[in-house]
């Protein structure tokens, strides 16, 4: 049951806010929790087994944690982070580890068995919030939960199971306790956020998907313009659908008064590669940056590594090196996280050199800036660095979207070989699942998405504005955004079911 699905928005959802609104505020986070848990077994069903154990071991860990002594919570944290990880280790990586192992073995009497397992839906989720957690409640941030439900209310929450965000438990927690009732201000700006994020899924990710599948399906037949625009649709489709998708999980829980951290902000207005991903899947990067990059570089030993370097290299790169070894962590842990496959660990690997090197090449750069008198803020220099990370950022997604390494680097060369600005009006375009009216439409999704990221680029709160308007002005807006999503999206007859992207990962 995806978000975007007819059941979810027309029958789920309306359930769960009149029960919630019926019930007494003390216990409405348990009407929240039975709505979670319904919405998990209508997903994965038996497999909601390995949701009750993690939070289970959650829960009992987290208490040991803030009741034992301080010798003990090294090992009580590392078993705590095992068991998740465990479990996310057989469901997503056995596969991959076993290939790879019996590629090293092979000649001796010995092969890792494949397995076929049903990977249970948000294990990628629920599991770094697990740990987040432990972790936290382990370094004194947060006080451990002694509610056991509301412990497995953090972590199935049904907005959240699917695609995140990856909350921490004191950001949804409290607002859940609460159990503040439903009012027409959480009402409406919930409903506008959904109502947006619907339009950007489904309308617009959705009907990309028929287009960009047959040209990276079908690479050797495409011309290199073709492949281009390919890949930037896929671009598009991805942030459209991933964004799309959080507006409706933030617009979901902001009916009941929850406000989940953001994912976005406007990553195509960045100037690099990592204000990209400061702005894209922000709580991802949340994790990483908290529980592993500060975690390992600000350790003992890379303390020490810092001090005997000093002499040999210089301050400066004496402190760069264990950086770039946490970063190198980071990097590979966000590829494999993303999927069990090579070309995402590449995908890591691309972001971590350039990442790298911008960081090892930085006193180069200022010092020629500094020679020349070149103002660095100039608006051609500043243009420059969009164009470059626009190119940065859509060569990594043609590597994460290919189907191998090999095929990405048979679609970038074909694309310089072939490449012939005649393709655009041949014909080339209109025979890949889209015809002259889906560019059109697309068009003009694209162009409100424009409007809409600058205004909000420029701190324009567009949401209260529009809730401000007079009635005779408002209600007609609304009416006028439900008809484009109805007239101009992409489902019923002749189009294909799209899952959700980031639910596969």
């Amino acid at each position: 049951m995806a978000y975007h699905n007819y059941i979810y928005l027309f029958l789920f959802l309306p359930i769960v806010m009149i029960a919630y609104q019926l019930c007494n505020k003390k216990y409405r986070y348990l009407v929240m929790l039975l709505g979670s848990i319904t919405f998990y077994l209508l997903m994965s069903s038996k497999l909601i087994v390995y949701l009750l154990l993690i939070s289970l071991s959650t829960y009992v860990i987290g208490l040991g944690l803030s009741q034992s002594k301080q010798k003990y919570k090294r090992f009580l944290l590392c078993l705590g982070i095992l068991i998740p990880l465990g479990i996310l280790t057989v469901f997503k990586y056995y596969n991959f580890i076993g290939e790879n192992l019996n590629s090293v073995i092979k000649g001796f009497e010995l092969t890792i068995p494949y397995r076929k397992f049903i990977q249970p839906i948000g294990v990628s989720f629920f599991s770094l919030q697990a740990i987040s957690y432990l972790v936290d409640v382990k370094m004194g941030k947060t006080k451990a939960e002694q509610n056991p439900l509301k412990i497995l209310l953090y972590l199935s929450f049904f907005p959240t199971i699917i695609e995140g965000p990856i909350a921490r438990y004191d950001q949804v927690i409290p607002q859940l306790s609460a159990g503040e009732a439903i009012t027409y201000s959480s009402l409406t700006f919930g409903l506008q956020r959904i109502l947006w994020g619907l339009i950007k899924k489904i309308v617009i990710a959705d009907r990309l998907d028929p287009f960009v599948g047959s040209v990276f399906k079908n690479v050797d037949t495409n011309g290199g313009v073709v492949i281009l625009i390919a890949i930037l649709a896929y671009t598009l489709q991805l942030y459209s659908e991933f964004s799309g998708t959080m507006d409706i999980v933030l617009g979901s829980a902001e009916i009941f008064g929850v406000k989940l951290p953001e994912n976005f902000n406007q990553p195509f207005f960045s100037r690099s590669a990592s204000e990209f991903w400061r702005r894209w899947h922000m709580t991802l990067g949340g994790f990483f940056k908290d529980y592993i990059f500060y975690p390992i570089s600000l350790s003992k030993f890379n303390r020490k590594l810092t001090k005997s370097l000093k002499a040999k290299i210089g301050k400066r790169y004496s402190r760069l090196v264990p950086t770039l070894g946490a970063l190198l962590l980071v990097w590979i842990c966000n590829g494999l996280w993303h999927g069990a496959q090579w070309q995402y660990l590449a995908y890591g690997m691309y972001y971590f050199v350039i990442i790298a090197l911008g960081m090892i090449l930085e006193p180069i750069f200022s010092g020629f800036f500094h020679k020349t008198k070149i103002n660095r803020e100039s608006r051609i220099l500043d243009g420059f660095r969009w164009v470059r990370t626009m190119v940065i950022v859509n060569v990594g997604m043609m590597l994460f979207r290919s189907h191998g390494l090999s095929k990405a680097l048979s679609m970038f060369i074909k694309m310089i070989q072939d490449f012939n600005v005649n393709q655009i009006v041949d014909g080339s375009l209109l025979n890949k699942g889209m015809d002259i009216h889906d560019f059109g439409i697309i068009l003009i999704g694209f162009t409100i998405m424009v409007v809409v990221g600058f205004l909000k680029e420029n701190h324009i709160q567009i949401r209260s504005r529009i809730a401000q308007w007079k009635s005779y002005l408002r209600i007609p807006f609304y009416y006028a955004a439900m008809l484009f999503l109805v007239i101009f999206g992409a489902y019923g007859y002749g189009y294909a079911i799209v899952e959700l992207i980031y639910a596969n990962f």
